[in-house]
């Protein structure tokens, strides 16, 4: 018997931190049709059921269009069974919009809920509500001779011995009968251990959102042999695209096209493909009268790839004896923000950046 563990899909996102609005919604679409396409890798790979481990969506009202496309691709993958346990972005009035439910989606409440696979094979899961984190795993029951799969949506703790909030305390968990615990919330693949029976793991968010979001994405999928009580699993990269940040020290360059050549080191030495979206983070220390262009770089690259954003995060290195004796407007400023002893270094690094673009005649604001 074969399952997918997914979770966090995020479905209906604003993505407006990082994208405009039309990429926006590039993106989400992109992330909707990841996720119907998961679907019909199950239906035409034998996949038994799709455990979604909470936050199918990102808020509480889900657009009509695609809680509707959602349940359509859920009702006509018949012989796949959905098990979809809300997570805390999830909406509480999804399937309530609905006067009636597929055959194949179960779903659970905030107590113990528990549906068989098979003979062997039982699934189990609670959603975490106000109160009941400290006493969902006291409550759990199992029948130590099956293969028991355990879902919960929350941040899995070695150290905590008791739950708290969305906090999963591994230890309370222990000589449970737990094969697997199928979790949801951490955005990146991630694994443990409960006991010398079980482990648990997260599948991480189905497509990279934004670019706390880094590398490869998609799902997992559970391997049963029942007849020798075993699980065994493999993540499977699935995502559209990857999302990668690269960090470039420019320090000592003297202008941007200096910059860029040393962006452009960077990502040549990484296998980035022209699908992928990037965030360029310039690092370094870079002298006071040298304006590099993060937008001028951006346009260098972007026909590269499917998204580029580069961000300016250098530090402005000064060298105030330099303007000692400098007669001109501009030595005088320096020559102010340094005698001020209630400024930092780094304050009074920046001033003088921001002064000297000011000076020069440009606008300055943060984008």
């Amino acid at each position: 018997m074969k399952l997918i563990h997914c979770a966090d899909i995020h479905l209906d996102s604003a993505l407006n931190s990082n994208f405009s609005k039309e990429k926006a919604g590039e993106r989400n679409a992109e992330i909707l049709s990841t996720f119907l396409s998961m679907i019909s890798f199950a239906r035409d790979n034998g996949i038994k059921a799709i455990l979604i481990a909470g936050d199918l969506f990102d808020k509480k009202h889900v657009t009509k269009k695609v809680s509707e496309m959602v349940m359509a691709a859920i009702t006509e993958a018949s012989a796949v069974d959905f098990y979809y346990l809300k997570g805390n972005h999830d909406a509480l009035d999804f399937t309530e919009s609905f006067n009636t439910l597929p055959s194949n989606l179960f779903l659970f409440e905030n107590s113990w809920t528990s549906y068989n696979l098979s003979d062997k094979v039982t699934v189990t899961g609670a959603e975490f509500d106000d109160v009941n984190a400290p006493i969902l795993s006291d409550a759990l029951s199992l029948d130590k001779e099956k293969i028991n799969i355990v879902m919960l949506h929350g941040t899995a703790s070695e150290s905590a011995l008791r739950s708290e909030g969305e906090t999963i305390a591994v230890k309370s968990y222990k000589n449970k009968g737990i094969d697997y615990m199928a979790l949801g919330h951490i955005h990146a693949q991630y694994s443990g251990v409960i006991d010398e029976r079980g482990d648990y793991a997260y599948s991480g968010c189905l497509e990279g959102r934004g670019f706390d979001e880094l590398g490869e994405h998609g799902f997992i999928i559970l391997d049963i042999n029942e007849e020798e009580g075993r699980i065994s699993r493999e993540f499977h990269r699935f995502s559209t695209r990857i999302l990668y940040n690269p960090r470039v020290d420019v320090t000592g360059v003297a202008n941007t096209l200096e910059a860029e050549e040393k962006v452009r080191e960077v990502l040549d030495s990484l296998s980035i493909g022209p699908q992928d979206m990037i965030k360029i983070s310039l690092t370094g220390m870079v002298d006071a009268d040298v304006d590099i262009s993060p937008e001028l770089i951006t346009k260098r690259f972007e026909g590269a790839y499917n998204y580029v954003k580069t961000k300016d995060e250098t530090k402005t290195r000064i060298d105030f004896s330099a303007y000692a004796n400098d007669a001109s407007l501009k030595g005088e400023f320096i020559r102010t923000v340094h005698a001020d002893s209630s400024l930092s270094d780094t304050d009074a690094a920046e001033i003088v950046r921001c002064g000297l673009r000011v000076l020069s005649g440009e606008e300055v604001f943060e984008s």
